[in-house]
């Protein structure tokens, strides 16, 4: 069965510009040649917007995995079998096989294993030893730090789904309009207990709110937008309003979920027959993301004198390879076993 909708596709660009970016980070070490920066001078760069609005369509989707079946067991296990087995192989790969060549002589000797086999069960980006030394950000992989946030927020919604926050729609919107609006207040009017308290004991020690936030609003297009997506005027409206919040660096990383959120989800549920043949092609965006980094990293590591061009040909290239190696013989071989554990209707 051909997917019309093109969720594979955008996946697939954004974990694309999140390489894009960091290749530019690592070259230039700094951001004031990302896109965002020149045209804006926004706070907001591109490797903030593909996270964002990846954690837009996670919001979405999940929160749809949920809906179509609720049980408790089918959902955590999907949701592990999804995340847990790319991202254990790609922390080992990064620290077992790239590490040791990229770091000092005694990388082993300073290997902390117990916080490695901490990090895969609480999906803790991966911590290494000094490793690329002299070069921007000396991090084995650090894309990988959002994966706990995107767990997080899938424990999330089977908590509220639990309570039937999510089967009783306005219930989730109340708890989330609640807690976000505390916050928002809070920085707003610069109330020190409430952003103090979230921050330091609420929001921080489990997930970014920015990135919680935009799977809220994700969820939220699900349960309530569906109907109203595709409708041009109001994506000539989002467009001019997300283009004015750019300018502001308070606002833009809330308006990008809710305006940008809406022109994205459109075109992820509006069929488009020329590009059916890509939506045929295996999601390898999850593996491009996980190799991302060490892939650029190595490269530059080997090739100190190389360029933009050079780099992000190589990268994105290698990145693709990989990414179908984490697809076929890690994600898709224990996706299979769903079917196996308990019937689920995704």
């Amino acid at each position: 069965m051909i997917r019309k909708i093109n969720f594979n596709l955008i996946r697939f660009l954004l974990a694309s510009f999140v390489i894009i970016f960091h290749n530019n980070i690592f070259l230039q070490r700094n951001f004031k040649k990302d896109i965002f920066y020149l045209l804006f001078n926004s706070s907001i760069h591109l490797g903030t917007f593909s996270v964002i609005l990846f954690f837009l369509i996670s919001g979405y989707l999940i929160v749809k995995s949920w809906d179509n079946n609720n049980n408790i067991r089918a959902f955590l296990l999907n949701r592990i079998l999804r995340i847990y087995p790319g991202f254990i192989v790609a922390s080992i790969i990064s620290c077992f096989l790239i590490g040791p060549f990229v770091g000092y002589e005694n990388y082993f000797k300073q290997f902390n294993y117990r916080h490695f086999i901490e990090g895969l069960f609480l999906l803790i980006m991966p911590r290494t030893p000094h490793v690329f030394p002299g070069s921007f950000i000396e991090l084995i992989n650090a894309s990988m730090w959002t994966i706990n946030n995107e767990f997080v927020c899938y424990l999330l919604v089977l908590i509220l789904g639990v309570v039937s926050f999510v089967k009783k729609k306005f219930g989730w919107l109340l708890f989330f309009t609640t807690f976000f609006s505390i916050i928002i207040l809070g920085q707003i009017f610069n109330i020190k207990n409430i952003t103090n308290f979230f921050s330091n004991y609420i929001v921080k020690e489990f997930v970014d709110i920015y990135w919680i936030f935009s799977f809220f609003i994700g969820g939220t297009y699900y349960l309530f937008g569906r109907p109203y997506l595709n409708r041009k005027p109001i994506i000539i409206i989002s467009a001019i309003l997300m283009l004015i919040c750019f300018y502001n660096k308070d606002i833009v990383e809330y308006a990008l979920p809710i305006f940008g959120g809406y022109i994205v989800l459109s075109f992820a549920e509006k069929t488009i027959p020329f590009l059916s043949n890509f939506n045929k092609l295996p999601d390898i965006s999850y593996g491009i993301y996980l190799y991302g980094w060490p892939i650029s990293k190595f490269l530059i590591f080997c090739q100190p004198n190389i360029g933009h061009r050079l780099l992000n040909l190589e990268s994105f290239l290698l990145a693709i390879l990989f990414g179908l190696f984490s697809w076929y013989l890690i994600e898709e071989p224990f996706m299979m076993l769903k079917p196996k554990i308990v019937t689920i209707k995704e």
